[in-house]
């Protein structure tokens, strides 16, 4: 399989180990960073100039763009996971929402094109000083929809979003007060947050092969 990502991703690797917790259940796993171009396969080799991604970002737009050119590299796996990072949490208006939903659209009319299967993780929640309650909501929204998205496109989602988010109270669906980093700007989830979030993933992953 292929996962596509940026920081997050990157860290769910790192430090919730992934890579390893999936080879256990004999499932081989490359990744693309984004933030760094580099393709790493499951045995620890690397490439880079493999995978360009449009508008060197993994939006939702950027992704429906890459999927929709269909590069040959992604005939060579049978499940693609992807994951938009944090600050497409920043969801303004209902007309940014639907925008965002036509991106995923695209994604899943493609991936069915190509027979390919398809796992969703949802976009991980803002901390409170990065965010407020109605994009929180709308982050919720857009999350609570990939997750319905699942069974009539044929795909997997895994809902990181609330996993990570608050559930109750006036930081609904903004990033847990226990899975902050110490600076207050970071809004990367913490390490707690990817050894809790990286065993369930590679659950679901082992169970859909």
């Amino acid at each position: 399989m292929l996962f596509i990502h940026r920081s997050i991703g990157h860290h769910l690797l790192e430090y919730g180990n992934l890579r390893s917790l999936l080879n256990a259940d004999n499932v081989s796993l490359d990744d693309y960073d984004n933030n760094n171009g580099v393709l790493t396969l499951n045995d620890g080799k690397t490439k880079s100039g493999t995978i360009t991604m449009p508008g060197n970002n993994t939006n939702p737009d950027n992704l429906a763009d890459f999927f929709a050119a269909w590069p040959t590299i992604l005939n060579d796996y049978d499940l693609i996971m992807i994951k938009s990072c944090y600050p497409n949490s920043h969801i303004k208006d209902p007309d940014q929402l639907k925008t965002i939903q036509d991106s995923y659209k695209s994604i899943f009319t493609d991936f069915k094109k190509h027979d390919k299967r398809l796992l969703v993780l949802t976009t991980p929640p803002l901390r409170p000083l990065f965010t407020n309650a109605p994009e929180a909501h709308l982050a919720n929204t857009l999350a609570d929809w990939l997750v319905g998205q699942a069974a009539a496109n044929n795909m997997l989602v895994f809902d990181l979003h609330h996993q990570y988010a608050e559930t109750t109270g006036k930081h609904e669906g903004m990033l847990k007060s226990s899975y902050r980093r110490l600076l207050p700007w970071d809004n990367h989830p913490n390490r707690k947050a990817h050894k809790a979030a990286a065993p369930q993933i590679a659950k679901l992953i082992a169970e859909a092969y």
